[in-house]
This record gives structure tokens, sequence and C-alpha cells, in this order.
């Protein structure tokens, strides 16, 4: 009965070990780390697809006439 704590004994809190079928030494997806890179992935990839879809075509830049006389102020220097 050496396996009995007594009643004023204090228990570790150290796990035991797991086997090694039951995957305790492999990292999977499961791990809340790897549970929170998934779904900020899914949410970045979903932005994404998002943008592409929703946003307007590009457009033509508008060419804007400026006046005979501003521009020989410009070759002059003066602006």
């Amino acid at each position: 009965m050496a396996d009995q704590p007594k009643a004023t004994e204090r228990r570790s809190r150290t796990p035991l070990p797991r086997d090694e079928k039951e995957g305790g030494g492999q990292r999977s997806w499961r791990t809340p780390r790897m549970r929170f890179l998934l779904i900020v992935f899914a949410l970045l990839a979903l932005n994404y697809v998002s943008v592409a879809m929703l946003a307007p075509g590009r457009e033509e830049p508008v060419r804007v006439p400026y006046s005979p006389t501003f521009l020989q102020q410009v070759r002059d220097g003066n602006v």
C-alpha cells in the first residue's frame, strides 16, 4: 500500500507520460496554437478572395488638359 498517499501528503501535479501510440509526441492541428493559426490563415484567404471578387475593376486615368500658358510657365521654371 505504498502507492496510496496519506491524507496529509501532497500529490505531484506532473502529468504521466503518454504512450507513443496515443500521439503524445506528435504535434497536430488540434493544439490551440495550430488551431489559431489555421483560423487566421482561413480568414486571410477569405478576405483576399472577397476583395478580388467584389472590388471594382481598374479605371483608366483621367487626362487633365492644361492651358498652353501654364505649360509655358512650367518650362520656364516659374512654377
